[in-house]
C-alpha cells in the first residue's frame, strides 16, 4: 500500500493478490462518511487518482471469492491519512 500526492491530486496504490475487486474508502474529513470507488488494475497492481482535499483519509478492501481484506487491518479504527 503506498500514496503519492503531485499536483492536487492524490494516487493511491495497492500490490493486491488473488482478488476480485479492491475498494477504495476514503473522505476528506472525520466528520464525513467513507465514500466507495472500485480501483482498477493493471494485473496484481490496483491504483487510482483522485483529487486530494485536506485531511484525505482513506482504507482499501480486497475482495475474493471467499473473505474481504482490509488494509490497514483495523480500518474500522484506523485509517492511513494523506497529509
Amino acid at each position: 500500500m503506498k500514496h503519492s500526492v503531485a499536483g492536487g491530486k492524490v494516487t493511491v496504490t495497492a500490490k493486491v493478490k488473488d482478488a476480485q475487486k479492491v475498494w477504495l474508502m476514503h473522505r476528506s474529513s472525520p466528520k464525513e462518511p467513507f465514500k466507495q470507488v472500485e480501483m482498477p488494475t493493471a494485473g496484481a497492481l490496483y491504483s487510482i487518482t483522485l483529487d486530494k482535499p485536506a485531511g484525505f483519509q482513506y482504507y482499501v478492501i480486497a475482495e475474493g471469492d471467499r473473505l474481504a481484506v482490509c488494509s490497514p487491518e483495523r480500518a474500522s479504527y484506523v485509517f492511513y491519512e494523506v497529509k
